[in-house]
């Protein structure tokens, strides 16, 4: 690892330890927090994509659960791939949400569907957006650390690093 990133990775470790200390955990179980991250975002990801086609975010989703299941055929490299993507995505998101987004042609795309329901759409396609650093950075630390969590999840067997 770089030194900048043990730097960041001390930094968020200090913070995170801090979290967890004031809500009585001893030791913080990434492999579990990453699978309910990543469930939470898709469920995010799902209802956004009333609003728009989502397909990055659906994209890195298949890739970290089929990285999580098959982690004996999986890398850490790959997992930093996905980290990588996954902030690609946000700053496509950034752009779209910020600059493309149109409501008068979203209507005319939609056939004029009803506000509630794009609303409903546009507030969690802003919930995922927002929530997506929280993914980045659950998954950069797991990508960190990615032998020894699978070493816990397999009871001390040998995984590809």
């Amino acid at each position: 690892m770089h030194i900048k990133e043990k730097e960041l990775e001390r930094a968020f470790d200090a913070k995170v330890n801090e979290l967890a200390q004031k809500y009585n955990y001893q030791q913080i179980p990434w492999l579990n927090l990453t699978k309910l991250v990543l469930l939470v975002y898709f469920v995010l990801t799902i209802f956004s994509m009333f609003y728009r086609p989502d397909f990055m975010s659906i994209t890195a989703l298949s890739i970290g659960g089929y990285i999580l299941i098959n982690t004996s055929g999986s890398k850490r490299s790959d997992f930093r791939l996905l980290v990588l993507f996954l902030f690609i995505s946000f700053v496509y998101d950034l752009i779209f949400l910020i600059f493309l987004h149109d409501s008068e042609a979203d209507d005319e795309l939609d056939s004029h569907m009803a506000d509630t329901v794009r609303r409903f759409a546009y507030f969690f396609a802003w919930l995922s957006f927002a929530f997506r650093p929280t993914v980045i950075l659950v998954l950069w630390k797991v990508s960190l650390h990615f032998r020894s969590i699978v070493r816990q999840k397999y009871g001390g067997a040998e995984a590809a690093d």
